[in-house]
């Protein structure tokens, strides 16, 4: 089957080529990378020039993902614009250094890597996993961003659940380290936490891994939700260390008992 191609007359084709060219020329001048033009619409484009203009005073942005989410969804400037208003101001630049935006590019060409720079490589994880969850970054407010960019590195995979669920509860310094420690005990924690499962996470026997690493947290929540006493009883031994041992290795033996009746 023969396909016909299309080719705009000669005058419409080179308004396209001049206004491409145009569009080309603006992005370069604001530090856009110019594969972003095969992704987005030109006005799309023209649009979040237009912002880092107007909100950035013109300063690129060197990180890929901040400039594809600045285009994709014209909200983020702002959000981003708040999250450098609250780092550190970044130390001095010597011969062998490079500034923060240059993201995985300054830890490789650094001994040290700064404070900011390591916020705002966090701030990418999180938006990676905001896309991911079809999240709308934007919408979450800047002291709960922060927050949960200062968490501890190691702990990157458990941002999107942290921001969502503990980060807007006015909660003490020591509740927040042990939700985050809770969370990392835990399998598979999803997004959708209820009031319910949140809450059990910030309960003191909820540190326990031998309980809460023996299988998905949905399985674990299923088995103590439907077993009061199992909740009651995990509370009261907290605080005796051989009970509360072997009283979460009968739970966990529950568990893969439940687990292989399922699975058969």
């Amino acid at each position: 089957m023969n396909m016909k191609i299309m080719i705009p007359p000669p005058a419409e084709l080179a308004d396209i080529m001049v206004e491409r060219t145009t569009v080309l020329q603006r992005m370069r001048r604001c530090g856009l990378d110019l594969e972003w033009i095969k992704e987005f619409t030109l006005s799309q484009i023209l649009v979040c020039c237009d912002n880092l203009d107007r909100r950035l005073n013109g300063k690129p942005v060197y990180i890929k993902a901040f400039q594809q989410e600045m285009i994709r969804d014209p909200a983020f400037i702002h959000c981003y614009e708040q999250i450098l208003s609250c780092l550190p101001e970044e130390p001095p630049l010597s011969s062998n250094t490079l500034p923060a935006e240059y993201g995985r590019y300054y830890s490789s060409r650094s001994k040290q890597i700064s404070e900011r720079q390591a916020l705002l490589n966090q701030f990418g994880n999180l938006l990676k996993q905001c896309r991911e969850a079809t999240e709308d970054i934007a919408a979450y407010p800047v002291d709960d961003l922060m927050e949960t960019l200062r968490l501890d590195p190691r702990d990157t995979e458990l941002m999107m659940v942290y921001l969502k669920h503990f980060a807007p509860l006015e909660l003490t310094a020591e509740l927040r380290e042990s939700a985050v420690s809770h969370l990392r005990n835990c399998v598979d924690v999803p997004l959708s936490l209820s009031d319910e499962q949140r809450d059990l996470l910030l309960r003191p026997f909820a540190g326990t891994r031998t309980l809460f690493s023996s299988a998905p947290f949905e399985q674990v929540w299923s088995l103590l939700s439907a077993n009061a006493f199992l909740m009651e009883i995990a509370l009261l031994l907290h605080e005796k260390m051989w009970l509360r041992i072997w009283t979460y290795q009968i739970i966990s033996h529950l568990l893969t008992t439940q687990l292989n009746t399922t699975a058969s």
